[in-house]
Parts: C-alpha cells; sequence; structure tokens
C-alpha cells in the first residue's frame, strides 16, 4: 500500500479512514463473513499469541477462539447487526499459554467482519454501576434545562465524571467550521478554552466526514503514534472508519503534542445530518477508555445532539413563521395598490425585517429605489452587474455574508454591504430586489494563530507542522455580516414568485395597455383623416357656390 506524505497542499486529502494500522493497545482482527477464516490482522496480535504473522493468515475463528465465544460468533458472523451483541467477551490464549480475557467489537464493511479487542479493566466493570445514576438523574437534568446553555454545560460536567479525563470541551462550528469552545469542564489548574475559537483548518474536511460516519474517537496514548501496529498482509487498503483502535493521522498526532495533551476522545454532535460540533476530551497522560465508558459519553452526545435538533428547529420555525407572516403583510399591501410597486414602498421597513436586513433596493420598473442603509445607487449597479456576470449563473438567487472577500473593491461599502442577497425577478431585464446587511465587527479570541508550517529537518528534507503555539491570538473580523440562515433564503425564495407574478402581471397589462393605445391612436388618426376629408369637402363647395 502506498504510503502517503502530507504537504501544506494536500493535507486536507490524507486519506485518514485507511491508515494501515491500529493504536497498540488492543488488537485487530479481519474475518471472512463467510468462511470465518482469518484474513487481516494487527501486527501485535501475532507477537500476542506467538506465532509468525504468516502463519495467522487463514486460521479459522474456532482456533483463536473458545467456547462459547466461538459458537457465538459463527452463529451471527453474517448478521447486519452483529453491533447489537457488542460488547461480547472472549478469551484468548497467549504464547506463554495463559488465557486472557478481552472485550470484543464486531463492525462489518465490505472487507469482512472485524473484531476489535481491548483487555478487561476494573474501570470498565465500574461503569455499569454508574449507568443507572446516569439515567436517572444526568439525562432528566440536560432535558429538563431551561436553556441550551445549561444543558451543555452539564453534559460536559456528566462527561467528565464518566470518562475522568482533565478537560471536557463542548465544541460548536459555525457555517465555515470554524469552532469556538461553548462550554467546558476542567481539572483545577488548567487554564480554560472556555470561549476560544480554533480554524476550520485544525479539523479538515476528511476528518468532519469520518466524524460523520463513526461518532466517537480515541486516541490512548499520542507518543505511540511511531509504535502503532500495522495490519498483516499489506495487500490492500482496509477501510477503518468504524474502528476506535484506527491509528491517528500523525499530522494530529504533532497537534495534540503541541498542546501538551496525551490522550483525546471526540463525540460527534450531530444536527440535522451535519457535524453540529464534538465533545472534545484531553487527558495530559496516557489514558484508555473502554468500551461501556465510550458507549454511555457517546449515549449522552447523542442526546445532547437531540436537544439542540429541538430546540434549534423550533427557534428556526418560529423565526420563519415571523419573516413569511411580514412576507404576506408585504403581498397585502401590494395587492390593494393600484400599482403595486407602493406597496414594495410602503412597506418598505417590513421588507428589511423580513430578512433582518439593514437595507433593501430594487428595480423592478425602470427607476432603482433604495431604502434603509444602503450603499449609493451606483455601487448598486456595480454590484448587481458584477454578481449577475460572476455568480448567479443559472440559479435564480445569490447570498453571501462577506462580498469584500469575493471583489476586493466592494470592501469599499462594507458598512453598508458585507451581506448582500441578490434576488433577480426577470431574465431579460435588469429587475431584481437585493437586500443589504451591514458588517459586523467581530473580536474573536483565537487558540493560537491559525496556520500550519513547514520544518526542515537537518538532512535538508522538510515536513508539515500543525501550528504550535496555542497562545491566545485575539483578531478583529471585519468586512463581514451575519450569514443569512437557509429559513431567510426559503422565505426570500416563496417571496420572489409572489414578486414575479407582480411583475409579469405588470408586463402583462403593459401590453394590452399598449394595444389599446394604439387601437385608440389608430381610430383617431382615421378620425382626423375624415375630419380633414370633410374639411376639404367643405371648403370646395363654399368655393363653387362662390
Amino acid at each position: 500500500m502506498e504510503k502517503f506524505e502530507a504537504t501544506l497542499d494536500n493535507c486536507h486529502k490524507e486519506p485518514i479512514h485507511i491508515p494501515g494500522s491500529i493504536q497498540p493497545h488492543g488488537y485487530l482482527l479481519l474475518f471472512d463473513t463467510n468462511t470465518l477464516t482469518l484474513r487481516y490482522f494487527s501486527e501485535n496480535f501475532a507477537a500476542l499469541v506467538g506465532l509468525e504473522p504468516s502463519a495467522l493468515v487463514n486460521t479459522h475463528a474456532e482456533t483463536i477462539f473458545a467456547s462459547p465465544f466461538s459458537e457465538l460468533l459463527a452463529s451471527n458472523c453474517n448478521s447486519s447487526d452483529i453491533h447489537r451483541l457488542n460488547p461480547m467477551t472472549a478469551s484468548i490464549k497467549t504464547k506463554d499459554s495463559t488465557c486472557v480475557e478481552f472485550s470484543v467489537v464486531a463492525s462489518q464493511n465490505e472487507a469482512g467482519l472485524i473484531l476489535e479487542l481491548e483487555q478487561n479493566t476494573a474501570y470498565g466493570v465500574e461503569i455499569n454501576h454508574s449507568m443507572q445514576h446516569l439515567m436517572k438523574h444526568s439525562l432528566s437534568s440536560m432535558v429538563d434545562s431551561q436553556s441550551l446553555q445549561a444543558s451543555y454545560e452539564m453534559a460536559v460536567e456528566e462527561i467528565r465524571e464518566l470518562t475522568r479525563f482533565d478537560r471536557v470541551m463542548l465544541y460548536k462550528f459555525d457555517h465555515e467550521y470554524n469552532g469556538e469552545v461553548v462550554a467546558e469542564a476542567k481539572r483545577s489548574g488548567l487554564n480554560s478554552f472556555l470561549h476560544q475559537h480554533f480554524p476550520e483548518s485544525d479539523i479538515p474536511k476528511q476528518a468532519r466526514a469520518l466524524y460523520l460516519r463513526n461518532p466517537i474517537r480515541l486516541l490512548a496514548d499520542v507518543d505511540v503514534d511511531g509504535e502503532n501496529s500495522p495490519l498483516y498482509p499489506q495487500d490492500r487498503a482496509i477501510d477503518l472508519s468504524a474502528c476506535i483502535l484506527r491509528s491517528v493521522s500523525p499530522i494530529h498526532c504533532q497537534y495534540l503534542r503541541n498542546m501538551g495533551v496525551q490522550a483525546t476522545m471526540s463525540i460527534s454532535i450531530i444536527v440535522a445530518g451535519k457535524l453540529w460540533g464534538l465533545i472534545a476530551c484531553h487527558h495530559y497522560e496516557k489514558h484508555i477508555v473502554p468500551f461501556n465508558t465510550r458507549e454511555v459519553a457517546q449515549y449522552m452526545g447523542l442526546m445532547l445532539s437531540y436537544l439542540i435538533s429541538l430546540k434549534t428547529s423550533s427557534l428556526e420555525a418560529m423565526a420563519e413563521a415571523n419573516a413569511l407572516t411580514l412576507s404576506s403583510s408585504v403581498t397585502e399591501r401590494m395587492a390593494k395598490e393600484i400599482f403595486f410597486v407602493d406597496g414594495l414602498r410602503y412597506e418598505s421597513a417590513a421588507l428589511q425585517e423580513m430578512m433582518k436586513a439593514t437595507g433593501v433596493a430594487w428595480r423592478v420598473e425602470n427607476d432603482l429605489e433604495c431604502y434603509g442603509q444602503t450603499p449609493a445607487k451606483g455601487d448598486i449597479e456595480n454590484i448587481y452587474r458584477w454578481l449577475a456576470e460572476h455568480q448567479l449563473g443559472d440559479d435564480s438567487i445569490f447570498y453571501c455574508h462577506n462580498l469584500g472577500e469575493l471583489n476586493e473593491a466592494f470592501k469599499a461599502f462594507a458598512k453598508t454591504a458585507s451581506g448582500v442577497l441578490l434576488m433577480p425577478l426577470s431574465a431579460d431585464a435588469n429587475h431584481f430586489i437585493m437586500w443589504f446587511r451591514k458588517e459586523v465587527i467581530q473580536t474573536k479570541n483565537w487558540g493560537g494563530k491559525p496556520e500550519k508550517s513547514i520544518e526542515f529537518l537537518d538532512d535538508g528534507s522538510h515536513r508539515l507542522m500543525p501550528r504550535s503555539s496555542f497562545k491566545l491570538w485575539v483578531e478583529n473580523v471585519k468586512c463581514k455580516s451575519h450569514p443569512w440562515t437557509e429559513a431567510e433564503v426559503s422565505c426570500a425564495l416563496k417571496f420572489r414568485n409572489t414578486l414575479v407574478n407582480y411583475v409579469l402581471a405588470k408586463s402583462e397589462r403593459y401590453k394590452k395597455l399598449n394595444a389599446i393605445l394604439e387601437q385608440k391612436v389608430t381610430k383617431r388618426t382615421e378620425a382626423l383623416e375624415n375630419e380633414n376629408h370633410f374639411a376639404s369637402y367643405c371648403r370646395a363647395i363654399t368655393d363653387d357656390s362662390t
């Protein structure tokens, strides 16, 4: 299997789901689901049982495991929900002929049946006794909390008590996947990361995708990444996405060392199918968290995800209902006016409130009209022409909260137009409505300057290094507005349909008026011609009589 070398340009493409090795505190076995013969395994397992790796290939499961586990495996190996049996218990005879009991976690993928083995500990047994307390008290308290913030704080406190990590943080992503620590529970004497921000590059895209597929990840000791146990044989890449023992990117290990962190665990918070945030656990010594403990912590993360989903859905529904009410008010006023644009003028304030905008401009006739805080008309014309040429394409709408980053020239009016939502109303004419949001200057406390670097080695080679400074770095974020929400965009599209109907109706009315006018002009012309003929006839008669 070809080794991937991470650079500044390609670190976001690092194939972290197929590392080819596992962490050394456990063992991994991959069986053919039809024959239950061993196809792949971590090399440390061969050392455990005292055999050469080549001698283990194609060994049957019943040779490795004693009863009753071998029978349990045989009767469930083809079951798609074998994970429901987790954790199982199995005994293995080691090279010195002693039997060691392991906790076994099963999963399946296209390669076969994967078993992860971790040695049982007294700590793992203890957690069974705390589960009842957790279900009765901790989760009910989280649900009954009056605010989401209170639920955040309770969740990190309970997970820290459960897992015994030195620090547990709730890390919330923004729309660009920069993170902010919104709740923290920590051992006394540690500095606080609360309300500090961390850049998107700290958790790259492929890592976020893996957090969606596998909602929990454990790194027991960052200093053993060089001692990870490779899979045998190395004739293909095995997808270890679902494996808790999967080894971790060397870049991430170095990142944690730079923070002084020795062990970590992360639990995904998933809302509406998207990665909302993480529960990030840090320890400053090696720390192995057994399966039962991880399961309870993951369940708490699931409950927190559910609470966040309920609360945010309720708030979004209220905001959308309010926006639609305002939209109806504008539409009703338009319907009452002889000229519908007068309804827009009268309801311009409602039109801004509907989109939480600080200004609005439109051209539904020949002239551009502006209300609220907007750029000058000439600047609006420039924005419209540039967006129509470079951003709209076939889309019926365009919106952004950082217009100045798209075109450097537009930073000149960031105070009134950092955020723009453009909605064309016709394909063949420059009819449109455009909402603006003013700049919101934010002071962000970053957990270190967000950058990576290259370290040059003595032999002239180099390697990618994650950022090493986590000292507080303060930045004033400018030329950005509050982002447009999905509910606001949806409301704008619905309003667009209404407005387009008025524009089309007006266009049809103009066509009819023009046709009527042409008819009247034709009739008047004929009448004038008839009058002229009659006058000429009268003059002719008068001339004859004289």
